[in-house]
């Protein structure tokens, strides 16, 4: 009889969200919130009515009851605690009430009230399943998981054929780690309720966490075809589908379950983590807010946050996410790393360092955190401080032969001929460890170059193509060492058999320019350089060697369209703003020829060829002392160019007749 009393709804905890968990986590298993979603139209046209009702008489203890459970259900707690407390403190104080009572107090936070309200209520209605489902429920929230698996069982032996309690047990069962129970309540429940899907889910889970992949499907597929609106079917299948790696059905399955639950923070964190694995890192943007939006100390969405905007160059936006993330959780060592990676790359190096040991010091295991912070004290010219670091890594990892070339390259920068010895020893040692990476042998010729070991550098970088034909950085090394060797029809064959294999690979092209150029073959020259810029239209040397070669053609007007593209590109950029300034004189815009100049100087202020320019610039302006400053700066960076020593001489008789004059 008591449960008929509510028409409108059966009172209940509620759950928190069911299945919830990140892709690093490991599936969360839930309790069952078996209440109706109700229609919030109808509850508001049945709170009207029992507000009228309870005007005309205020002492109706069932409307009060009635307009108690609508609150609930319309997210008024307080307004349902005021009523119930009405009740329950007459005569009243029966069972129904009691059960409100306990929904309301957990509600608001108040689980031992709740319980202590749930058990008077069993002590008035013993026999009630649905009581000792609340009770239960309540009991699994409170961690007494051995007094709520008791409950349910009663509640079981009351209504055996209430699925919900069989999967409660098992939820229960699995929170003391006793997977066996948990699977037998949970078979069980699909047998007494066979179009019950929620304990597909949990099997479904179970499943996939024992690495039984077809199982899991099997299970999750059932619970999708008997519920298609069951938000954790989905949610769970879309882990699943990450797991093997199956990105795009994840994203649709993580979809699926924000159509049901759109305020599924989880279910939006993972979206963005499937959505960044297809490169669809702008989605993954939003879908990682949507789930701060909905849970502003979500850690892990605020971090994967942090990591797209980083993916995406956007720094300053993701040291942002990556600071946030260490105001919630200040040791977490992925986010003081990837703040180091963004300090790094702002040029903040001191900084990084400091992160870097931070991390290291949560996660002293850790190879990345070693390299890194070895990178950066070589950047710092410490490559004493480099090579502490990269010993350490060493002893953890004996084998690394990443860690072994790294040692290589940090014993090189000690420019001291013992270090040289001890670098070639290291990265042949690396070679050894992994004789099949082309990089560690040109990091190896690198090594040679540093100490003019030319034969010995092209014999490596030779072993590191046969290793990988196509290899790009042992291509370009290799016919760098060529050109300085004068032997360009070598470097020629080599960028061009390069071509062959990749026919998209912009700086071959721009080798093969500058090859023509020392030809002298402008026609050869001008054509690479236009290739590389349409393979890579970023390259900004390729750009301004263009813009200098129509420069010295007469086409001032494109040689300046293609110098403005280069600087765009690169602004730190001193020749093609040599070449700007050439082209402006040219053109008798003098003053922008001398800001040009001028810009050149600063961009890099050991160019003797800036100073000389503008020099001469100031010289047709008539600015002769500055000229002269000019000159003598250019002389002082190049002293054994006579000309610029004439041009110093010149302008000093030229001032000193002015100043007799």
């Amino acid at each position: 009889m008591r449960l008929q009393t509510f028409a409108i709804a059966v009172l209940l905890l509620v759950a928190p969200p069911a299945g919830a968990q990140d892709e690093t986590s490991s599936p969360t298993s839930f309790d069952e919130d078996y209440r109706e979603v109700l229609d919030l139209e109808s509850l508001e046209e049945e709170k009207v009515k029992l507000q009228e009702r309870l005007a005309e008489n205020p002492q109706d203890a069932e409307a009060k009851k009635r307009l108690a459970a609508v609150f609930y259900h319309l997210d008024h707690p307080d307004q349902a605690l005021t009523l119930i407390s009405q009740l329950s403190s007459g005569a009243e104080k029966d069972a129904d009430t009691l059960q409100m009572l306990g929904a309301l107090q957990e509600l608001m936070g108040k689980n031992e009230q709740a319980i202590a309200a749930y058990e008077q209520a069993v002590l008035r209605a013993p026999d009630d399943p649905i009581l000792l489902l609340d009770l239960g429920l309540a009991y699994r929230k409170a961690g007494r998981y051995g007094d709520a698996i008791e409950t349910y069982s009663q509640a079981i032996e009351r209504a055996p054929e209430l699925g919900v309690a069989y999967f409660n047990r098992g939820e229960a069962h699995e929170r003391v780690e006793d997977e066996d129970a948990a699977i037998a309540d949970y078979r069980k429940a699909t047998e007494v309720s066979p179009e019950y899907a929620r304990p597909y889910v949990a099997l479904g889970k179970i499943h996939a966490n024992a690495g039984y992949t077809e199982k899991a499907l099997r299970s999750l597929s059932t619970a999708i075809r008997l519920d298609p609106a069951e938000p954790d079917a989905h949610y769970n299948m879309g882990i699943l589908y990450f797991r093997q790696r199956r990105y795009r059905d994840a994203v649709a399955e993580y979809r699926s379950t924000i159509e049901v639950r759109p305020r599924h923070a989880k279910a939006h964190n993972n979206l963005g983590v499937a959505l960044d694995r297809i490169g669809d890192r702008e989605q993954a943007i939003s879908a990682f807010s949507k789930a701060i939006d909905l849970r502003p100390d979500y850690v892990d969405a605020i971090f994967n946050l942090g990591l797209a905007y980083f993916r995406l160059g956007r720094l300053e936006d993701a040291g942002d996410q990556f600071e946030r993330v260490l105001s919630l959780q200040p040791d977490l060592p992925e986010a003081q790393f990837h703040l180091g990676e963004v300090y790094y790359q702002r040029g903040r190096t001191g900084r990084a360092l400091k992160l870097y040991k931070k991390a290291l010091y949560t996660r002293p295991q850790d190879a990345k955190t070693y390299r890194r912070m070895a990178r950066a004290y070589l950047d710092q010219g410490q490559p004493e401080q480099a090579i502490t670091y990269l010993l350490k890594l060493q002893r953890l990892a004996p084998d690394d032969a990443q860690a072994r070339a790294d040692l290589g390259l940090a014993y090189s920068a000690l420019g001291t001929l013992d270090g040289y010895r001890q670098a070639v020893e290291e990265l042949e040692q690396a070679h050894q460890l992994d004789p099949e990476s082309p990089q560690i042998l040109v990091s190896l010729a690198s090594v040679h170059v540093e100490r003019k070991k030319g034969s010995e550098a092209k014999k490596a970088l030779r072993s590191a193509l046969e290793l990988e034909p196509g290899h790009k950085q042992a291509t370009l090394d290799l016919g760098q060492l060529l050109e300085a060797e004068n032997d360009l029809a070598k470097a020629k064959a080599l960028y061009g058999k390069s071509l062959e294999r990749n026919p998209t690979f912009a700086e071959a092209h721009y080798r093969l320019a500058r090859v023509a150029k020392r030809q002298k073959d402008e026609t050869t020259e001008e054509d690479h350089y236009r290739k590389a810029i349409i393979l890579d239209p970023s390259h900004a040397r390729a750009r301004a060697e263009l813009g200098g070669l129509l420069y010295q053609q007469g086409e001032f007007e494109a040689a300046l369209a293609q110098l403005e593209e280069a600087m765009q590109a690169d602004e730190t950029m001193a020749r093609a703003r040599i070449y700007q300034a050439g082209a402006l004189a040219k053109l008798d815009r003098m003053d922008e020829a001398r800001t040009a100049a001028v810009a050149a100087t600063q961009v890099d202020p050991d160019s003797a060829e800036a100073f000389s320019l503008l020099g001469s610039i100031e010289r047709v302006l008539e600015n002769l002392e500055a000229a002269k400053t000019a000159y003598q700066k250019a002389l002082t960076l190049d002293p054994q160019n006579s000309e610029l020593a004439f041009k110093v001489q010149d302008l000093e008789k030229a001032l000193t007749t002015n100043d007799t004059n």
